[in-house]
């Protein structure tokens, strides 16, 4: 019974092993505010996140666009106060965050605004821009 027990743990431990090699395989980078206005080397396939601070209730929201092929795979918003959010108290900020995946073209760029939707374009809060470079 020990022996079967044992067998057992060293192919969950294996398997784990596995997973965790497949995941440690693919290539995500991080950027956040202080990377704005950067060249980024990067590979095609690579995964990038960028996280911006927001604060949606005060009604400025970043407006991203992209340039080549680099294709927004995920976009969400993480409120810095979720308890106070959910009591109703407005004016805590938090953070967007867009997941990327870098395509083939040389030069590929992700751009955004922080302003009020609606608004005029030159009545922009904060823009960010970072240009990744594909060999």
């Amino acid at each position: 019974m020990q022996k079967g027990y044992v067998m057992g743990m060293l192919v969950i431990l294996a398997a784990l092993g596995c997973v965790l090699f497949v995941v440690g395989c693919v290539d995500t980078h991080s950027y956040t505010r202080g990377n704005n206005g950067s060249i980024i080397q990067a590979q095609p396939g690579d995964t990038v996140t960028i996280t911006l601070g927001e604060n949606p209730s005060t009604g400025f929201i970043w407006n991203a666009t992209t340039s080549g092929d680099l294709v927004v795979t995920g976009r969400k918003y993480t409120s810095g106060n979720p308890i106070g959010e959910m009591m109703g108290m407005v004016g805590s900020g938090g953070s967007r965050t867009w997941q990327l995946t870098v395509g083939n073209d040389h030069t590929q760029t992700f751009s955004a605004v922080l302003r009020r939707p609606g608004e005029p374009g030159n009545r922009t809060m904060d823009a960010f821009e970072i240009t990744f470079s594909v060999p």
